[in-house]
């Protein structure tokens, strides 16, 4: 009797804490995409996928936000001179900040920081050689939001993210039976912003819907490497490029400075609870 006494305070003071503040978004993105690589001519094309977060915030309150992004070329990206190519990628982002409201609750502000774990996949058609990215950024940013009416509202959010840590792998199917050479980059760059659009829906029972459109634009650079960890099942490609300190001759390798950015947006339906 005594737990059940104390899990009903809990979920009490839960209910009454995440009321309106915790919301939870589904939808599709759609991204206009450009990549250049080294002196490779630009690769250009359109990608689509799915985005999900999970958000709680509240006046004065910490806040969490935990989102899922892929992103999956439709049909394959191109370059001007006919090389196709084929590219994925997907993130994930775990933020905590501090919401702070004003005394009329028209206006929020919340810088953040947190965890981003980015994945790309870039290959060159036919299997001539792959390139994947694995990075681990710390964000330093801000969001700011109007809440213009009960209906509608929006705002912008914006961050930085600093590379922690960020590895390449290189296989070339078509050359070798190889699994990777396993690559570490030196410091990239990442920029992002994101115009956030709501409307809000209330229904005769209390339930609370978001509409989001979010235009959004993404800039990095993927630096030149740092230095490799040579694979016993890629000697094709390491052994020739990788002395016993571990240091890369980048002709050798032929690993090119990678910049890419994305101008799109995202669609999401939401209910909050």
């Amino acid at each position: 009797m005594k737990f059940r006494a104390e899990l009903c305070l809990f979920l009490l003071c839960f209910s009454a804490y995440a009321s309106r503040h915790i919301s939870l978004n589904v939808g599709p993105t759609f991204q206009y995409t450009r990549y250049k690589q080294g002196n490779l001519p630009k690769q250009v094309g359109t990608m689509v996928g799915p985005a999900f977060d999970l958000h709680i915030k509240k006046a004065w309150r910490p806040t969490a936000y935990i989102g899922f992004r892929g992103l999956w070329d439709i049909p394959h990206i191109c370059s001007d001179d006919g090389l196709i190519i084929d590219s994925n990628e997907y993130e994930v982002n775990a933020h905590l900040g501090f919401n702070f409201e004003t005394s009329s609750k028209t206006f929020s502000i919340a810088p953040f920081t947190g965890i981003d774990f980015i994945h790309l996949s870039h290959k060159i058609k036919n299997n001539i050689i792959r390139h994947k990215y694995f990075q681990i950024n710390v964000p330093t940013g801000i969001e700011f939001f109007h809440y213009a009416s009960e209906s509608f509202s929006w705002g912008i959010k914006t961050y930085y993210d600093i590379d922690a840590w960020t590895r390449l792998k290189v296989s070339t199917p078509s050359l070798c039976d190889t699994k990777n050479c396993k690559i570490e980059l030196k410091r990239s760059h990442r920029f992002h912003i994101e115009l956030i659009l709501k409307c809000h829906y209330e229904t005769r029972k209390g339930t609370h819907f978001d509409l989001s459109y979010i235009p959004l634009f993404t800039w990095q650079k993927f630096n030149s490497e740092k230095k490799c960890s040579t694979s016993t099942d890629c000697s094709t490609i390491c052994s020739t490029t990788c002395d016993s300190t571990g240091t890369t001759d980048l002709d050798a390798l032929n690993i090119p400075v990678l910049k890419q950015w994305h101008l799109g947006s995202i669609i999401t339906l939401g209910i909050s609870f």
